[in-house]
């Protein structure tokens, strides 16, 4: 099942300028690391972690440095599964900016959630704009958009009372939805009641 064994405890609120956004995963062409960068090129007293590899790293290095950015830019691999899960806990806002259906789910949100941490996500037709709620957990915003992924930052810069607030309510949505024991409790019920409907 997707979800997480437990919740974290969260350090306590960081309401710190530069505001620390993180990027997890694979650095292939859905993931949308190239919007993400232009996005964060239009946003200020920020940075930028980029935890991964792939095929497109070096071509995103050298984005970042065209856009004059790679002061306040990241990228970090082979990091161990401990080392990642730091970069989750020190982070102020997860950034999932996937531009197609190919990412189904956005695991990564829900362990950042379970730190308290806020998502940014793209409204895709799958289950990624289910996991982290648009203005509940994070903020949504379409797939591609650069301007309205740079907004969706810098609102997360500029309003760290929301930053707080969706971040509690986000290790609170994983607390009550995506526990694996939860999880596990409704896979188990959904399989009784189809072997009664079955007789």
């Amino acid at each position: 099942p997707f979800g997480v064994s437990r919740v974290e405890e969260p350090l306590p609120f960081r309401n710190q300028l530069p505001v620390r956004f993180l990027f997890l995963g694979r650095l292939v062409s859905y993931k949308g690391c190239d919007v993400l960068l232009q996005a964060f090129h239009k946003v200020e007293q920020a940075e930028l972690t980029l935890v991964g590899d792939g095929v497109l790293r070096e071509e995103l290095e050298a984005q970042a440095q065209q856009l004059h950015i790679e002061d306040r830019v990241r990228f970090l691999h082979g990091l161990s599964d401990s080392q990642v899960q730091e970069q989750l806990q020190q982070c102020d806002v997860l950034v999932l900016p996937s531009v197609t259906q190919a990412e189904a789910f956005g695991l990564v949100q829900i362990e950042a959630m379970a730190w308290g941490k806020p998502v940014i996500n793209t409204r895709l037709p799958s289950g990624v704009p289910y996991v982290s709620l648009d203005r509940v957990t994070g903020l949504t915003v379409e797939p591609r958009n650069v301007d309205a992924l740079a907004q969706a930052m810098r609102e997360m810069v500029e309003k760290p009372e929301l930053r707080k607030q969706w971040g509690e309510n986000a290790r609170k949505r994983v607390e009550e939805n995506y526990l694996e024991s939860i999880m596990l409790d409704q896979v188990y019920q959904i399989y009784q009641n189809e072997k009664k409907r079955k007789g």
